[in-house]
């Protein structure tokens, strides 16, 4: 969620609620599990439900139109979602640091047929426009 691939305000705001939605949906399969688990929501892992949640619906495309059978797989869904458990790390450190960095390469100014680079010393000029 950190970067919008989109251009208008409109968009964002779309994508905005599209992501918050997903997130409570996935909120919601981890509350249900824990409650038929008798477990903490706060011991079930996000991440480890959301890869489960990927992985389901890839492996049982089209079989949730069967009642029973539907009713069968939710449940063991469920069960699998409760195994997933956020791991205790007393002394881990998890610093809060930015892994995207600015790259130090220009901008393509001009088609690429006419671009010409400037050599890279340690950084790069503004390109001589053709």
């Amino acid at each position: 969620m950190e970067r919008f691939e989109v251009k208008s305000p409109a968009m964002a705001r779309k994508t905005l609620r599209l992501m918050m939605i997903a997130h409570n949906l996935v909120r919601s399969m981890m509350q249900r599990a824990a409650i038929a688990s008798d477990h903490p929501l706060r011991a079930l892992s996000f991440k480890g439900t959301l890869d489960l949640l990927v992985a389901w619906r890839a492996r049982h495309r089209g079989r949730h139109h069967h009642g029973r059978m539907a009713a069968r797989m939710d449940a063991e869904l469920l069960d699998l979602i409760a195994t997933k458990k956020v791991v205790e790390r007393p002394f881990r450190r998890e610093p809060r640091a930015v892994k995207r960095r600015p790259k130090s390469y220009p901008y393509l100014t001009a088609p690429r047929r006419q671009y010409v680079e400037i050599p890279h010393r340690s950084r790069y000029r503004k390109p001589a426009q053709i």
